[in-house]
């Protein structure tokens, strides 16, 4: 839960951290906002690999199997993605 919604926090909007995305907000309150998390199964973000020689693109989500790993979905089936790779998102 964040705090400090008065200070125009909106659903739908990104939280994100110096180490990349957490999720979207998905209430807001008079002094807090909920989270919906990347690794929550309901979730989806389009990304692009980040390394030059790849830029393969495709979705990350959450992943109900394994509640703590998101997965890579909706990529070629010979896609370059090494162990590493950073992955990127405009929204």
């Amino acid at each position: 839960v964040l705090f400090r919604s008065e200070e125009g926090m909106a659903v739908n909007m990104a939280v994100v951290v110096p180490s990349g995305v957490v999720g979207f907000i998905t209430d807001v309150y008079p002094h807090s906002a909920r989270v919906q998390t990347i690794l929550d199964p309901r979730s989806a973000i389009g990304i692009l690999v980040q390394r030059p020689e790849s830029r393969l693109s495709g979705v990350v989500k959450g992943n109900g199997n394994t509640p703590r790993t998101p997965s890579m979905v909706n990529i070629a089936r010979d896609g370059d993605v090494l162990v590493g790779d950073k992955l990127i998102t405009s929204g």
